[in-house]
């Protein structure tokens, strides 16, 4: 098994818009048979002067069962959510921690 996390970049808390990205991830991952959902929640940013700190990333944290081929998936899905340009897949490959960015030219991916 394979641990993955993607990081979207909010500028507001939206339930629907949250529950479209984990309905469409979920049933992309389970319908290609490469992994499933575990669990989500919401990355606060840094602490402003005003004592805040704000909403940064929705993060959606996955179980993969072939890293390859649910990287594929979650790579096209995401794409097809018109995700945040700055999405994040974070995972490991070889020991190595691995991030993959949405750009406006499609996916970077730089070793951590």
């Amino acid at each position: 098994m394979h641990f993955i996390y993607v990081k979207v970049p909010v500028a507001h808390e939206s339930a629907h818009e949250q529950h479209l990205l984990h309905e469409r991830l979920g049933t992309a991952l389970v319908a290609q048979r490469v992994g499933e959902i575990l669990s989500w929640g919401a990355s606060l940013g840094d602490l402003q002067q005003d004592g805040l700190r704000p909403l940064r990333f929705h993060r959606v944290d996955i179980e993969a069962d072939d890293l390859p081929a649910c990287l594929a998936v979650l790579r096209h899905t995401l794409a097809g959510l018109d995700s945040s340009l700055g999405t994040e897949i974070h995972y490991t490959l070889d020991d190595s921690p691995q991030q993959d960015t949405l750009r406006a030219n499609g996916w970077s991916v730089a070793s951590g």
